[in-house]
């Protein structure tokens, strides 16, 4: 009987590791694909002072902007310092119960003249 016992554990425990190593990999590709989105931010930057955390935020991320928000007023003072693309944005907030959610939304896509190798050439 400890005998049946013993093949009773050996074979729960392998589907432990078997499940844990399969829910490892699943966790690892939810990071990984977070970690690569384009609309990822990936440092944020709230400085503190003598009296408490600053009213504002610098954060950046995959795509390439470096932002600023102000806190206090975060759809007419907040603004990206930087845009690869110059594209301009506007910023939109509402409350979800006590939660404040900020959204930036694309206002404007600017298109620059693309220079052709052919013509350069010319």
């Amino acid at each position: 009987m400890s005998k049946l016992f013993s093949l009773e554990q050996q074979s729960l425990l392998k589907n432990l590791d078997d499940e844990w190593l399969k829910n490892s990999k699943n966790r690892f590709m939810m990071v990984k694909s977070a970690f690569e989105s384009p609309n990822a931010c990936r440092k944020v930057y709230v400085p503190r002072d003598g009296e408490g955390t600053a009213a504002y935020a610098i954060t950046g991320g995959n795509d390439k902007k470096i932002r600023f928000w102000d806190f206090t007023g975060l759809r007419k003072k907040s603004y990206c310092i930087n845009s690869p693309n110059d594209d301009e944005s506007v910023y939109c907030e509402e409350y979800m119960g006590e939660t404040l959610v900020v959204q930036e939304r694309m206002q404007q896509f600017k298109q620059f003249p693309q220079i052709n190798a052919q013509y350069a050439q010319k």
